[in-house]
């Protein structure tokens, strides 16, 4: 005998035999993506009348692995025999099983496929009475113990276990779709969710925070294309968007900025999205979740461009996508990222209009998307194990003494309350003196909730200065 996994299609087996055969061979093919990624070669995979069987000499990294590739509903560990005839059923399913329903109830299952001398009922009343004097009786409603064993032509498989599958179809059985990815939660879980329906996705980033938050981005992007991502090589596309927040910041009023960056952002993922050929993009929106999550505002959003927009987890409450994140394994990597948009209105507008919204826009400049879109960065996620960005410590708990202390909150926030010897100053403007600044002094930076103040130190840093954020910002000290 010969220990085995069997791979259950789910609903791949209920497309025409064309289209399945064309999902079967691209699953085989994400197969063998999963395993030599892992560095896995030792292994055999082969179709079996609607079977997918996979031997290996490490079966239990194998099924840990196989258990991600999505186009598996179901896996089973199995020993698999060649018999001539019903004894030679009969005698190894009494060895296999002997030990497991000794004490036990249990109900034999057999599946046949094939031409044969004998029915399934057959195997199952003959397997099931060499079977009954080690057990503690037959229960065919609620056994303790199912013994189930599937017979395909001259090959007898003795299931020994059976494991939940990732489910859905094979990654690129669909077309390719580019998402908006900030690394949160509602984006993160709908990277997850369109590869489980078959899409190739690539990945979009807008940044505020430089470096910092593109090496939280990378670690959650890299996390799931290298689990879920089985059989394509993502790509992960970082802009730039600091100039956009600047203009939005200085041109727009409080209220309509979110919604106004938001349609930004698919403005320029509509640029990059027809230069690679992707025909839509797709977004982490959940109704009604945020302010910019309105159904109103969404609808604003939407007319920012003519591709589709893919949202997966629009019907979703947090609670959901979060626990989903668990479930993938991928909730501790984003809890820990930090909220890095710089554009948080205490008002924001709930119900905007395309002509509220336009009318605003007028007094911004659009133009620049496709020359940031131009200065994009590309990473593969799935080629390189990290990137090489801000291994120093660069935040501090704990103000030292006679470090000077930028507060870059808004000025009616900084007044409410603010750390003792504390200036109040634009985070633009500081940029824009960095070079004015003493080398010799320590510098603290201080945002809201320590996010944006990373950017700043990072720029800082690259002038030789001796600069810090302070860790969860102002709102961890008030």
């Amino acid at each position: 005998m010969t220990e085995i996994i069997i791979g259950k299609l789910g609903e791949i087996a209920l497309k025409s035999r064309k289209v399945r055969k064309r999902f079967e061979e691209r699953l085989i093919a994400n197969i063998d993506d999963a395993l030599q990624r892992a560095g896995i070669y030792d292994y055999e995979v082969k179709k079996l009348r609607g079977r997918i069987i996979i031997e290996t000499g490490t079966t239990e990294k194998v099924l840990k692995i196989l258990r991600k590739v999505f186009g598996l509903n179901q896996l089973e560990r199995a020993l698999k025999f060649q018999f001539q005839n019903l004894d030679e059923i009969l005698e190894k399913g009494e060895e296999i099983f002997k030990d497991q329903v000794k004490g036990r109830k249990f109900a034999v299952r057999v599946k046949r496929t094939g031409s044969h001398p004998f029915k399934s009922i057959d195997v199952e009343r003959a397997l099931g009475g060499r079977l009954y004097q080690y057990s503690s009786g037959v229960d065919l409603t609620n056994p303790d113990v199912k013994v189930e064993v599937e017979i395909v032509d001259n090959t007898a498989f003795f299931i020994v276990e059976k494991i939940s599958g990732a489910g859905g179809l094979p990654v690129g059985i669909e077309g390719k779709i580019l998402l908006l990815f900030s690394g949160g939660f509602d984006s993160t879980v709908s990277y997850y969710l369109l590869l489980k329906r078959g899409l190739e996705v690539d990945l979009v980033s807008f940044l505020f925070a430089g470096e910092p938050q593109l090496r939280s981005i990378f670690r959650i992007a890299k996390f799931v294309s290298d689990r879920y991502a089985n059989g394509y090589d993502p790509v992960l596309y970082t802009v730039d968007f600091t100039p956009v927040t600047a203009d939005i910041r200085k041109n727009i009023k409080e209220s309509y900025r979110n919604i106004i960056l938001k349609r930004h952002m698919i403005r320029a993922a509509d640029i990059l999205a027809r230069e690679k050929g992707i025909i839509a993009i797709a977004t982490g929106d959940s109704i009604g979740q945020v302010a910019s999550q309105t159904y109103d505002n969404l609808v604003v959003s939407s007319l920012a461009t003519e591709l589709p927009i893919i949202r997966p987890v629009v019907a979703f409450d947090k609670q959901e996508i979060v626990d989903l994140a668990r479930k993938i394994e991928v909730y501790d990597l984003v809890s820990s990222m930090k909220e890095y948009c710089q554009i948080t209105p205490r008002h924001p507008v709930t119900r905007a209009t395309e002509e509220a919204v336009e009318r605003q826009e007028d007094g911004i400049n659009i133009e620049i998307l496709p020359e940031l879109i131009s200065k994009r960065k590309t990473f593969y996620p799935t080629r390189v194990d990290d990137i090489e960005i801000l291994d120093f410590q660069i935040e501090l708990d704990k103000i030292p003494e006679n470090a000077v202390i930028f507060d870059i909150r808004d000025k009616i926030d900084f007044e409410k309350w603010h750390f003792e010897s504390a200036i109040n100053i634009d985070e633009f403007e500081l940029l824009a003196k960095i070079d004015e600044l003493d080398s010799k002094r320590v510098y603290v930076v201080a945002c809201y909730r320590g996010a944006r103040s990373l950017n700043i130190v990072n720029e800082m840093r690259k002038k030789g200065l001796k600069a810090y954020s302070l860790k969860g910002g102002v709102e961890a000290y008030k």
